[in-house]
């Protein structure tokens, strides 16, 4: 139930048009990883804003990566950014297609992959701990 709870979230909080659908005027596409942080011809006031939105997307994916790790029977790394980047291609291309306002940019698939594949270290500080698959160990019980 949780891990529809943050899918709905991070998709509400991703897709929700500031504007009509179809006004976005050219659609454009970030392909150049970077290119939005540190972009010649930015300012230090963008630069700085564009750092916060990455940060703020790598974030909004830390609960799923965690969400992630208990609901499966074999926890991995690999298979977390994989489903964390598959998420993230998809809201970029619901973006794209929507062209409502926001724009498709690869970095912010990058740092939302990162948010999920960061939040699976915590992982090792569970390692000697038993935990049933599909519950979250909110507490020693013991």
């Amino acid at each position: 139930m949780l891990l529809i709870l943050c899918l709905v979230i991070i998709y509400a909080a991703t897709l929700m048009p500031p504007q009509p659908l179809g006004s976005g005027g050219p659609r454009y596409i970030s392909w150049v990883p970077g290119e939005g942080l540190w972009g010649n011809d930015l300012s230090s006031m963008e630069h700085e804003m564009s750092l916060r939105v990455q940060l703020a997307n790598a974030m909004m994916f830390v609960p799923l990566g965690i969400l992630l790790v208990f609901v499966t029977r074999q926890p991995r790394l690999g298979r977390t950014i994989a489903i964390c980047l598959a998420l993230s291609a998809s809201i970029e291309t619901a973006q794209y297609v929507m062209n409502a306002g926001r724009t498709a940019d690869v970095d912010d698939a990058l740092f939302n992959t990162l948010g999920g594949a960061l939040a699976f270290l915590p992982r090792r500080a569970l390692a000697g701990r038993s935990v049933e698959p599909g519950v979250l160990p909110l507490a020693d019980q013991g």
